[in-house]
């Protein structure tokens, strides 16, 4: 069984990689030269999905 301390050291870690997913798609919305609906749904379904996932980070860490 994992310690609490990996289990914190895993959630960081998670975390940093779900904010770089985050911050690269806001990116790539805003230097698209157009961006279509399918595009836009594609990037807020990334970024809803790094939300999830760092919710349930939050609920782990509680």
């Amino acid at each position: 069984m994992a310690t609490e301390g990996t289990n914190e050291f895993l959630i960081h870690e998670i975390r940093n990689q779900l904010s770089n997913i985050t911050l690269s798609a806001v990116q790539l919305k805003h230097e698209l030269p157009t961006i279509d609906t399918d595009m836009a749904f594609y990037v807020d379904t990334i970024m809803a999905g790094c939300n999830k996932i760092n919710d349930l980070l939050k609920d782990m860490n509680e």
